[in-house]
């Protein structure tokens, strides 16, 4: 099936007033990230900003231009405009990922460097109980759901 017949399908099943809100919410939505993007970057100076300080910003700011290109293309009715809103949408799971890379990049960096100059004991020695505490509780989370997730899956039946 092409996009505009799965437009018109998504469109015929809908109720009317989501096809009419749709544009509305992305356009909100993307007005909305381009306005985050300034008020929480916006008082960076480019002298301030690292090589991974620049990552997140740039990525809010595209998904912010796709939602708002998307609103447009929703208005008109363009299957396109589907697809756009789903790649903005898309950038929320790839910041959180990318985000995730650099900390594990700075955590190895930070402990390479402590290694190096001999301080690693000293910086073990600083951590607080209550921050030990709270990584213990967040894996433990993560485990507990991970088994969870292990026990909800059902062996396929091939009888």
């Amino acid at each position: 099936m092409n996009d505009e017949n799965r437009l018109k399908q998504l469109c015929n099943d809908a109720p009317g007033w989501v096809t009419t809100i749709l544009p509305l919410v992305s356009a909100a939505a993307g007005g909305l990230v381009l306005w985050a993007t300034w008020f929480f970057y916006g008082d960076l100076y480019p002298s301030g900003f690292t090589w991974h300080n620049w990552i997140q910003p740039a990525l809010m700011v595209i998904g912010g231009l796709l939602a708002l290109a998307a609103a447009g293309l929703l208005v008109m009715r363009r299957p396109g405009g589907w697809d756009l809103l789903w790649a903005a949408i898309t950038m929320i799971p790839v910041i959180l990922a990318l985000r995730l890379v650099i900390v594990v990049i700075l955590a190895v960096g930070h402990v390479s460097s402590a290694v190096l100059d001999g301080s690693l004991v000293d910086r073990l020695g600083s951590i607080s109980p209550a921050s030990i505490a709270v990584t213990v509780v967040i894996l433990a989370a993560i485990g507990i759901a991970s088994l969870l997730g292990k026990a909800d899956e059902t062996p396929e039946d091939n009888s």
